[in-house]
């Protein structure tokens, strides 16, 4: 099934991606996966509704999981903030903060 705009049904779903990537480490990537999906969809909308979530599934994917967890979210995050810039987006100062870290690491 495909979707050409994020509507409230699927948006409702989404409440399972942070428990499911928290809950077993090996359901992350497609959690992430997801997460872009949704960012392509709903754009500025879909991250300024659930900014909270995502602020706390980055926080354990970097906190938790070390360079791991920076490996796996790179593609994600920078999406995130590609498609819907801070200012824009109203992201955690954390969120932000981390990125910002990460981009002058260079690490992107």
């Amino acid at each position: 099934m495909s979707a050409r705009a994020l509507s409230p049904p699927l948006l409702s779903s989404f409440c399972h991606a942070v428990p499911a990537a928290k809950a077993d480490l090996e359901n992350v990537p497609a959690v992430l996966h997801i997460i872009e999906g949704y960012v392509l969809l709903g754009r500025e909308g879909f991250v300024a509704t659930v900014a909270q979530q995502l602020d706390e599934l980055f926080q354990f994917l970097l906190g938790n999981l070390g360079e791991k967890g920076v490996l796996l979210c790179l593609q994600t995050l920078s999406l995130v903030l590609v498609a819907c810039p801070p200012a824009q987006a109203a992201l955690p100062d954390t969120l932000v903060a981390v990125a910002t870290q990460l981009f002058s690491q260079k690490v992107l």
